[in-house]
């Protein structure tokens, strides 16, 4: 259960409608998350300028950005995150189920190659707190990723984790995206909002 009231879509902005659209072509049904940034419309469309650099405008192959979004949203907990990133990975770049399941444990699996595995160390470490990334890793990072690449794969760490605990935090639960058993599991649990309890008679 959400921690603030969605916005009925009739009071959406322009942006958040346009999004909406937008979104329904991608992935046949809009995000609950879009609602709850439609409180503040510039948010909309700053959101929305970097997911579409995230999208197309990088050195990075989509696989591999959805794989390292995923593995952050694991890490924090994420539950929405998860499901959408996990259904965006197998349905549109081919992410099996097995490699989904096998993120949680990914340094010991023979799913992902080094330069995949050394991405995913990236996503723990600066998903931790405190960040935990240092020069080690970024020199491991350098054998095979050159310094565009390497900023921009920051760049998705950092981006997913700004959405995954901007999610947590509003309370934004699984909308059901990934198919039963195509789904990543989180690292992690996530607080999310108990009901309240029940008052005595």
């Amino acid at each position: 259960m959400p921690r603030i009231t969605p916005l009925p879509s009739s009071k959406f902005p322009v942006g958040a409608r346009i999004l909406t659209r937008v979104t329904k072509r991608m992935i046949g049904e809009a995000p609950d998350t879009l609602a709850m940034t439609a409180h503040s419309p510039g948010l909309i469309w700053s959101s929305a300028w970097m997911d579409k650099f995230l999208i197309g405008k990088r050195s990075i192959p989509n696989r591999l950005i959805e794989l390292v979004s995923v593995r952050t949203a694991m890490e924090l907990g994420c539950p929405f995150c998860i499901d959408l990133g996990s259904y965006v990975a197998h349905s549109q770049h081919g992410v099996s189920a097995e490699e989904l399941r096998a993120l949680a444990r990914h340094e010991d699996s023979a799913f992902f190659t080094e330069a995949e595995k050394v991405a995913f160390d990236l996503a723990v470490a600066m998903s931790a707190t405190p960040v935990t990334a240092d020069d080690a890793l970024y020199a491991r990072l350098a054998d095979h990723y050159d310094e565009r690449q390497i900023v921009e794969l920051t760049a998705t760490v950092a981006w997913e984790n700004y959405r995954s605990r901007m999610n947590v935090s509003l309370g934004m639960t699984a909308q059901g995206y990934s198919e039963p058993g195509v789904c990543a599991v989180p690292t992690t649990e996530a607080v999310m909002p108990q009901a309240p309890a029940a008052t005595p008679a």
